[in-house]
C-alpha cells in the first residue's frame, strides 16, 4: 500500500494550501466567536450589576456596562498607529455575530470594495458603507456585523469600501475611491442614485460628507437619495471647545486616543487639515447637496464642530436632520444590539432611510 508521503507527493501543492487556509479561517472564526461569547457574558454581568445596585436613569444599565467593558479592555500606554489599528479591528468582536452570510470581496474600478447581501429581493437598494477609524485605521469586515441590520431594515444591500488609509495614502485617497465605487455603481452596474445612499461612521461619516461635496463640486454625477453621518469628524484640527470640554467624558473616544489625533491629523491630510474639514468650508460649497441624517453626543468631544456643519447645511438649503442626545458615547447608534438607547436611534435612522429612499425613487 502507498503510504503518506507518496500520496501526500501526488496531491496538488493547492490543494495542500487550500486545505490549510480552510482550516486557519476556521480556526480563526471559532476564536473570533469565543471572544464575542466572552463579551456577551461580560455586558450581562455588569449589566446586573448596574441595574441591581444603582439607581435607574440614564443612561441605561446597559450603557454603562458598555461603558465599563471598554474602558477596561483598553490596551495600556500611549497609542501607537499599531495600537490604534489594533484596537478598532477588535470592533468586529462585538458585532460578528450579526455579519451576513452571503460576503463578496470584489473591486469597483479598482477600488477592494465588500459586498454584502442584506436584502434578498428582486429590486434592493444599495447602502454605500464608509467605516470609521480616523482615516488611518478600520476595514469593512471589522464594521460588517454593525452595518448590516441597518441596511436590512431598510432594504438595501451594503458597498463596504476599503479605501486607502492614511498615512499611506493621505488625504484625498480616501475621497476618490469612495467616489470611483459610487461611480462604479452608476455608470458600471447600471444602479439608479435615487435607489442609493450613503452612510458612515466617525471619519467614515466625514468621509461620506467630503465625498457628497466632491460630486457636487467637481464631478458630473448626481447626488445619492441620502446619507447618514454618525457623529461625524468634520474638523480634523479638532480645535472646537468641546475638544476641551469633554475630554474624558467619552468612553469611546478617551484622552488617549485624542492626543493620538491631534498628532496624526496633518499626516491624514498632507500637512493642511483645514482642506479637509468641512467644519472650515464656506455656505456655498455645501448647496445641492442630498439629505442629510447627524447623530451627535452632548458629551462627545466632536459636537461643536458637527453642530456647526449642520448650521451651515442648512443655510445652504439641505435638507438635515440632527439627532442630538445626551449622555451618549462617540457614534452611540452603533451600539442598537446591545443598549436601548441606541435601538430607539437606530430605529430613527431606518424610518429617515426608508422615507428618502421611497421619496426619491418615486419622483
Amino acid at each position: 500500500p502507498r503510504n503518506l508521503r507518496t500520496i501526500m507527493e501526488e496531491l496538488q501543492p493547492g490543494l495542500i494550501l487550500r486545505c490549510f487556509s480552510f482550516v486557519v479561517a476556521t480556526v480563526a472564526q471559532l476564536w473570533l466567536y469565543v471572544q464575542h461569547a466572552g463579551f456577551l457574558c461580560l455586558l450581562r454581568f455588569f449589566k446586573f450589576v448596574y441595574g441591581t445596585f444603582t439607581p435607574h436613569g440614564y443612561p441605561s444599565p446597559e450603557m454603562r456596562a458598555m461603558e465599563t467593558i471598554v474602558r477596561i479592555s483598553r490596551a495600556r500606554g500611549r497609542y501607537t498607529l499599531t495600537k490604534f489599528r489594533a484596537a478598532v479591528a477588535q470592533y468586529r468582536v462585538m458585532f460578528c455575530r450579526f455579519e451576513p452570510e452571503y460576503q463578496v470581496h470584489l473591486h469597483a474600478l479598482g477600488v477592494p470594495c465588500l459586498y454584502q447581501i442584506t436584502a434578498p429581493e428582486p429590486n434592493p437598494r444599495t447602502m454605500i458603507y464608509m467605516h470609521g477609524g480616523g482615516f488611518c485605521a478600520g476595514t469593512p469586515q471589522a464594521y460588517a456585523g454593525m452595518v448590516a441590520p441597518f441596511a436590512a431594515r431598510a432594504r438595501c444591500n451594503v458597498l463596504a469600501v476599503q479605501y486607502r488609509l492614511a498615512p499611506e495614502f493621505p488625504l484625498p485617497s480616501a475621497v476618490l475611491d469612495a467616489v470611483q465605487a459610487y461611480k462604479w455603481l452608476i455608470e458600471v452596474k447600471k444602479v439608479d442614485p435615487h435607489s442609493i445612499c450613503f452612510f458612515g461612521d466617525s471619519a467614515g461619516g466625514a468621509l461620506c460628507l467630503l465625498t457628497l461635496l466632491h460630486l457636487s463640486n467637481s464631478t458630473t454625477l448626481p447626488q445619492p437619495a441620502g446619507a447618514v453621518l454618525l457623529s461625524p469628524y468634520v474638523d480634523l484640527t479638532t480645535s472646537t471647545q468641546s475638544w476641551k470640554r469633554n475630554r474624558g467624558k467619552d468612553f469611546i473616544l478617551e484622552p488617549r486616543i485624542i492626543d493620538a489625533a491631534l498628532q496624526s491629523a496633518r499626516k491624514v491630510a498632507q500637512g493642511h487639515p483645514e482642506d479637509y474639514s468641512p467644519y472650515y468650508f464656506d455656505v456655498d460649497k455645501f448647496k445641492g447637496l442630498a439629505p442629510l441624517y447627524i447623530t451627535a453626543s452632548k458629551g462627545e468631544p466632536l459636537v461643536d464642530e458637527v453642530e456647526v456643519v449642520v448650521g451651515k447645511c442648512k443655510e445652504a438649503g439641505v435638507e438635515v436632520v440632527l439627532e442630538l442626545k445626551d449622555f451618549m458615547p462617540h457614534v452611540y447608534p452603533s451600539f442598537y444590539h446591545f443598549c436601548p438607547e441606541a435601538a430607539e436611534s437606530m430605529d430613527l435612522i431606518v424610518d429617515w432611510l426608508n422615507g428618502v429612499l421611497d421619496h426619491r425613487v418615486n419622483m
